[in-house]
């Protein structure tokens, strides 16, 4: 529906047209629908009582004739969206309208603001693109995809009420158009009639309007036959007017009221056909449900028939793979006791085989494993074949192994029988002594003791009783054994012989035999898998036997030496008690077998002689007393055991005494020796020992506060003359601990030359020295800790000295390449030009001397000479004297350091997706311009290189410009002196060293030919085998060199 316009609606704020005359409303009350505005009520009073109600003394004068009614499209020029239920909707179309233009012949409303940058559009859709897509639509633009709500009239202005949100949704009775209060009517067209003014304009006080000259006011024009009919007053023509203008106002309204009605008649009418057309579709949709129920009743009645037939099948296919499996399992059980058959029963379980096939051939039982069980049966029948065949082959292989051991065995019993025989010709020999010995110890008393436990009688090996040799002989047992005794020591010595014969002859059938076994072990390991292996367990018993035989004939053997060793003894002590007895009767003069005490002193005194030469000098006294110690009660010496025991002692107590007098003369030696050495030893340390400690508190006296005074030292020049003066003392210390060492090693070999070495042994003297040496040595020690330890102080110190001076160095550096850049740009030279204004011109490959160099600084306006000159030397490359182009080019360089991340562009605008990589903090570039560009809303760009050769810009307020690009080593690596990992190295670079890189140039190592013959054409193909990056670098002490792997072991300060 649409709006009645100038007619006040309840609930909104009141708004007249001003082309309209105020309408007095009567509210009619509208249970039905209380989202949809009122009806319009009929004007119950006369236009000019609606006039005076609202405050005009009367209408308004208007002319005669009617003006021309507004074109349907003219409405409201701005309207007010209210209410709706969906929030997001809500929030998009809720507002104020203002008309745009016009969209398939009807008005386009905008809102006065967009949501979330959209603009939120009133538009009507025409049936272009068929009746569901007709109506009016609110979207961000006209005939866009994107829709909020629809309504399907085709009114010529927005409809009030009847919005679908979403457009698919249902009616939401809350959303509500209506004209926005105060809103100005649209521009008229060339047909409307002139504007009217505004209602400010209207004056409760009448006022006289002159009618225009074409205009009839109340009557036609008069005929000279009634003229004398008065005319008119103005006050009663501008009345006529106003009557006329609320008669043509009524009119108007009373036709937009059945404009109105008819709308909503139509709108009733389409309702009732759009309700219609759902039932409609309802209906079809429950009738296709109620068909598709149907079917699927159909199609699930049909599976099941189908379903119950498909099992029936299946039990029937199982029932038949039941059969067959029954039948196939039968017949393979067969085949496996088929493949299992001997050779004596294959012939009938193969029969039986057979007979299974045909009747399962017959009864057609195997169904499609027929001929697969065929295959098998065949497979398995050939198997067993063979395998039968070779259970005959093994049985044949194993009589013929049977056959073979018991050769073996046969011929090692013969060699056994061999060894034996020889132990019992051995035996024979020893039973002749011994068989009447065993027959009288058997008769003795129990009690009697046997000669065989005597002390000095000797004790024979056991004997070993094994069965097989029991049989032949019984064998001595060793009690028997270590009785043998003979008559005479030339019966014990042919014995003895006779008996070794015999064991050599028992010693080489035993070899002969062992030999054989050993010789044939190979067989007892061929057969120990098979049942001939039976037949070899005897050969242990055999060499059992064997051993048994050895040990017999050993114990004989030694039985027979023993018996001869001891009638060599016996013998022994017969010639010496013999010699004993001779000599004491030589003394004994009158021949009684007694000596007298002068007899007695004559023997002692010989016995003193026999043994000790100074016997002479034993004085008379000494010999009496021995001689009395052995006399006897009457005086006499009877036993010459008891004078020799006599003489023994005393002359055991003349040698302690001499050993006394030599260790009391040895430990005074010592003494002396001692004492001696312990002078030397106090002599060295109060001389050359004082001297070095003096120097060593010197030493540590001058490089203790090193350390402390690294930062209130002054200038470089003063730290490095302290350091100088502090390694000279430590060169002096050194000299000192060195002499000192020299002479701690020559004392103890002066000591040794001075000392007798008759008298003393070189271990005992080695033992005197060692306690002073080793406090010495620590002495030593501790020396070279303390010099060590002033060193390290010392070179630490160097080493802050040489930084400080470097720092300082790399300052002037900075200042010096900064003037003389700026003395370049002064000058509007390059590097290359600058570099040929000082040195010689006229030689492509001339290069700068120092003075030249000075020359240039001095235009530059240097600060310091002295500077300039340490940096012309410390640009120099190495073993040059003169600066070349490339060096002068690298000291003119100027480097930034990343502070913070920043993008590197390829232009100098950044556009938010033109950045190459991100910058990252502490990144070193090189800048390849010296002005920066300005750039809008970034601030100042430069150009610049980074580290792996790409150029671009970056922020010049995210850099810091830094003298070096100073890099630190993250681990150990060589200095080398050429791009190749064989290259010399000049010298190791630690972790943490600081260095300036140049250039980093990426190498391609080969793979190393192992094969030296392979082909030429085939080493040339061979891939490379990795990529090593080389940094050239320039260290802190001015060496250059090349750093394998730079990418990996340098990281930026």
């Amino acid at each position: 529906m649409s709006f009645a316009y100038g007619v006040q609606y309840p609930g909104y704020a009141q708004a007249y047209p001003v082309s309209y005359a105020p309408v007095s409303y009567q509210p009619q009350a509208q249970p039905a629908q209380p989202a949809q505005p009122a009806q319009p009520a009929q004007p119950a009073q006369p236009a000019q009582q609606a006039y005076q109600a609202f405050g005009f003394a009367a209408a308004p004068a208007q002319p005669t004739q009617s003006a021309p009614a507004p074109a349907e499209s003219s409405g409201a020029y701005r309207l007010v969206v209210s209410g709706c239920r969906h929030e997001t909707v809500a929030q998009i179309v809720r507002g104020h309208f203002t008309r745009e233009g016009e969209n398939h012949g009807h008005p386009v409303f905008k809102k006065e603001s967009q949501w979330n940058g959209l603009d939120v559009m009133i538009y009507f859709w025409d049936e272009r693109d068929g009746p569901s897509f007709s109506g009016w639509w609110f979207g961000p633009k006209v005939g866009g995809d994107q829709v909020w709500a629809y309504q399907p009239d085709k009114e010529p202005e927005p409809p009030a009420s009847g919005w679908r949100v979403p457009y698919d949704g249902p009616v939401d009775n809350t959303f509500i158009l209506y004209p926005a209060p105060g809103a100005p009517g649209p521009a008229p067209g060339p047909a409307s009639s002139p504007a009217p003014r505004p209602a400010a304009a209207y004056n409760p006080t009448p006022t006289v309007v002159p009618p225009p000259a074409t205009a009839s006011w109340a009557s036609p024009t008069p005929t000279p036959a009634v003229s004398a009919v008065p005319t008119p007053s103005p006050w009663e023509a501008q009345q006529a007017a106003i009557r006329a203008q609320q008669a043509q106002q009524a009119q108007q309204a009373q036709q937009r009221e059945r404009e109105q009605r008819e709308r909503e008649q139509r709108e009733r009418l389409r309702e009732r056909e759009r309700q219609q057309q759902q039932m409609e579709e309802r209906r079809k949709i429950e009738a296709r449900k109620a068909e598709e129920m149907r079917r699927r009743e159909a199609e699930a009645l049909q599976r099941k028939e189908l379903e119950k037939a498909q099992q029936e099948k299946a039990q029937q296919e199982l029932e038949k793979r039941r059969l067959e499996q029954r039948s196939v399992l039968a017949i393979r059980r067969q085949i496996q006791k088929v493949r299992m058959a001997t050779p004596e029963t294959l012939d009938a379980l193969e029969k039986e085989l057979q007979d299974m096939l045909q009747t399962a051939a017959a009864d057609s039982s195997l169904g499609s494993q027929a001929e697969t069980v065929k295959e098998e049966a065949t497979c398995g029948l050939e198997a067993a074949k063979k395998r039968c065949e070779t259970l005959k082959e093994s049985k044949r292989k194993q009589r013929e192994e049977e056959e073979k051991a018991k050769a073996f065995l046969a011929e090692l019993l013969r060699r056994l029988d061999d060894a034996e025989g020889a132990v019992k010709d051995l035996h024979a020999i020893l039973a002749e002594h011994l068989e009447t010995k065993a027959e009288g110890g058997d008769a003795s008393p129990a009690g009697e003791a046997s000669p065989a436990a005597s002390p000095t009688a000797p004790t024979a090996p056991a004997v070993v009783l094994v069965p097989g040799l029991v049989e032949k002989f019984k064998p001595f047992p060793a009690a028997l054994l270590s009785e043998l005794r003979v008559e005479s020591l030339m019966k014990a010595t042919e014995l003895a012989e006779s008996a070794k014969a015999a064991g050599r002859k028992v010693e080489d059938a035993a070899l002969e035999c062992g030999n054989f076994a050993a010789a044939n072990a190979k067989l007892k390991e061929e057969l120990k898998d098979s049942d001939a292996a039976e037949v070899l367990r005897k050969v242990p018993l055999y060499l059992l036997r064997l051993q048994a035989a050895q040990q017999t004939s050993e114990a004989y053997v030694q039985a027979t030496v023993a018996c001869e060793k001891d009638m060599r003894r016996r013998e022994g002590f017969k010639r010496e008690e013999e010699k004993r007895s001779a000599l004491f009767r030589s003394f004994d003069k009158d021949g009684d077998g007694r000596l007298q005490e002068a007899e007695a002193l004559l023997l002692a005194k010989a016995l003193l002689s026999q043994t000790e030469p100074s016997a002479s000098k034993v004085s008379e006294k000494s010999l009496k007393e021995i001689v009395r110690a052995a006399l006897e009660e009457d005086g006499t010496v009877q036993s010459l055991s008891l004078l020799s025991t006599c003489v023994g002692s005393f002359r055991e107590m003349q040698r302690d005494g001499r050993r006394r007098l030599a260790r009391e003369a040895r430990a005074k030696l010592f003494g002396s020796l001692q004492s001696k050495w312990r002078r030397r030893v106090q002599e060295l340390e109060a001389s050359a020992g004082i001297e070095l400690e003096d120097t060593l508190k010197e030493v540590e006296a001058a490089v203790a506060p090193l350390l402390t005074e690294t930062s209130s030292l002054g200038p470089p020049g003063q730290m490095q003359t302290r350091s100088k003066h502090c390694e000279t003392l430590i060169q002096k210390g050194q000299e000192k601990a060195e002499d000192f060492q020299k002479k701690v090693q020559q004392l103890p070999e002066s000591f040794r030359n001075d000392v007798n070495s008759k008298q003393v042994q070189a271990s005992e003297l080695e033992d005197l020295m060692a306690p002073h040496q080793k406090r010495l040595a620590l002495r030593l020690g501790r020396t070279g800790q303390r010099l060590e330890r002033a060193k390290r102080l010392t070179e630490l110190f160097r080493a802050k000295v040489a930084r400080k001076e470097n720092d300082a160095m790399e300052v002037a550096r900075g200042k010096l390449s900064e003037a003389l850049r700026a003395y370049a740009k002064s000058q509007s030279f390059s590097a290359k030009q600058l570099f040929d204004s000082i040195s010689d011109s006229s030689d492509s490959d001339s290069e700068m001397t120092e003075k030249a160099f000075l020359e240039l600084c001095g235009k530059a306006e240097a600060e310091d000479t002295e500077l300039a000159s340490k940096v012309f030397h410390r640009a120099l490359p190495e073993d040059a004297e003169t600066l070349s182009l490339s060096a002068f080019e690298h000291l003119l360089r100027s480097f930034y350091k990343v502070t913070q991340q920043t993008p590197f562009t390829e232009e100098a605008e950044v556009s938010g997706g033109n950045a190459k990589v991100q910058l990252q903090s502490g990144e070193f570039l090189e800048a390849l311009e010296s002005d920066p560009k300005e750039v809008d809303e970034v601030g100042e760009r430069l150009r610049l290189r980074s580290r792996d050769g790409s150029e671009g810009w970056a922020t010049l307020s995210h850099l810091r410009p830094v003298p070096l690009p100073a890099y630190a080593l993250k681990r150990r690596a060589p200095l080398l002196e050429a791009k190749d990992l064989k290259s010399e190295s000049k010298e190791p670079l630690l972790e943490g060293d600081v260095v300036e890189l140049f250039k980093e140039e990426e190498e391609e190592l080969l793979e190393e030919e192992k094969d030296q013959k392979e082909p030429k054409d085939q080493k040339e193909q061979k891939e490379p085998k990795l990529k090593v990056v080389f940094g050239s670098v320039q260290t802190r002490s001015g060496k250059y060199g090349w750093i394998p792997h730079s990418d990996q072991v340098l990281q930026p300060i």
